[in-house]
């Protein structure tokens, strides 16, 4: 089997047996990413599956508009639609890696949903995950952690395939090399400020103690059928503790206390990232802390209230203030609204305070304030048309963009 035939082979195992009509690519330019192209080309061809590639423009260097070019130019001469996405977000504050990376992922999903894409593959590599495995162990992290890369994971309404986690980086390399496809070198790949880079300068060094990529992706690989047993326990957990209501989580405090302590954090980070599903997952030492306190506390753009008989987990109203968008837009990066009535200079926005005065009735819906609060409603500038969640009109509706799917992570 040739080598070419075996990464075709790899990939489609990778993408298994689920009936694609539309597939998702995320392209940076990279040797990696421009062999999941050129790989992914050949099977959707073989498939009769269509494309659509994406490319992050996060605007920190110099050579990034080249860079998407390149991938347009290429998209374009192998004929697969190819959209450039623009990130003008960090205000050089926080962990600039990090930011890029959820912005990415962010900004991929919305593009994915517009174009009714379910799926989204990645070009991660054993060499990755043998790095994230690293960056994990020196963060003395737990199961999730050392679990690495999934090869399937649902987030921000699509899902995220990396169906070439088997595959190391060097026989892309080779294969691009076999075809003639030429790819660009991302400099920051060499820049030691990185936490990546460095571990991937420490893996050579690893490999000679029998440390090999190979023998790190295998013990995540471990780890994860760890993880797959606590997510299983914890989805269990969830359909008899949690109920998804206007777009909070409603949880039965007794029966959410009896549950192991690993299960009751588990269940408490599905339900954050439920409820605020762009606001990143929380960190761990802050989500003990929340849950060792058992008070009311704000987290990861989210209010925990913890109430006699329920703990809510609802959106921090702060966290959706002045967060607006068009009305056929997603807001808050879970709520669409239908209606029957369109303009330009209709928008969404969270209910507020001011909006809330329009239903006296409010407490008849046995919903806690916060979660009215931070409800989506229908604004035409500072005239309230509609709140979905509370008017019994038939005018205008609200739905989740994921229903009432649950981010076991």
């Amino acid at each position: 089997m040739t080598l070419q035939t075996e990464l075709a082979q790899r990939f489609s195992d990778g993408l298994g047996d689920r009936g694609l009509a539309r597939l998702g690519l995320a392209v940076s330019g990279g040797g990696d990413s421009i062999a999941l192209l050129r790989l992914a080309v050949s099977w959707a061809r073989a498939n009769s599956v269509s494309l659509f590639v994406y490319t992050v423009n996060h605007g920190l260097r110099p050579e990034a508009a080249s860079e998407v070019a390149f991938v347009a130019d290429l998209c374009e001469a192998l004929d697969v639609p190819h959209s450039s996405l623009v990130w003008t977000g960090w205000d050089g504050n926080g962990n600039l890696s990090q930011d890029a990376r959820n912005a990415r992922y962010r900004l991929i999903a919305e593009a994915a949903i517009r174009d009714q894409v379910p799926v989204i593959a990645l070009g991660h590599t054993q060499d990755d995950q043998a790095e994230t495995f690293l960056m994990a162990l020196s963060r003395r992290s737990g199961v999730d952690g050392l679990a690495g890369m999934a090869p399937w994971r649902t987030a921000q309404g699509v899902t995220w395939a990396r169906p070439l986690l088997g595959a190391t980086r060097a026989e892309l390399r080779a294969y691009l090399g076999h075809i003639g496809q030429t790819w660009i070198d991302d400099p920051t790949n060499e820049d030691t400020r990185f936490e990546r880079v460095r571990m991937r300068n420490a893996k050579a060094s690893l490999e000679a103690v029998g440390l090999t990529a190979d023998a790190l992706a295998d013990v995540a690989q471990h780890m994860q059928s760890v993880q797959t047993t606590l997510r299983d326990i914890t989805r269990v957990a969830w359909q008899g503790i949690c109920t998804p209501t206007g777009g909070a989580v409603r949880m039965d405090r007794e029966k959410f206390q009896s549950q192991p302590a690993e299960i009751r954090r588990r269940l408490m980070v599905d339900a954050l990232r439920f409820v605020a599903p762009s606001a990143g997952a929380p960190r761990k030492d802050a989500v003990a802390s929340l849950l060792a306190a058992s008070q009311s506390a704000s987290l990861a753009g989210c209010l925990v209230l913890f109430k006699p008989k329920a703990v809510w987990i609802t959106r921090e109203p702060n966290a959706v203030k002045g967060v607006e968008c068009p009305i056929d837009d997603v807001w808050d990066g879970k709520w669409r609204v239908f209606g029957k009535k369109t303009g330009h200079d209709l928008v969404i926005r969270a209910l507020g305070e001011n909006g809330l005065k329009s239903f006296p009735d409010w407490r008849e819906l046995a919903l806690p304030r916060q979660v009215l609060l931070t409800s989506p409603a229908i604004w035409q500038g500072a005239r309230l048309i509609d709140a979905p969640l509370l008017s019994e009109s038939s005018e205008w509706s609200a739905e989740l963009l994921f229903g009432k799917e649950v981010f076991h992570s």
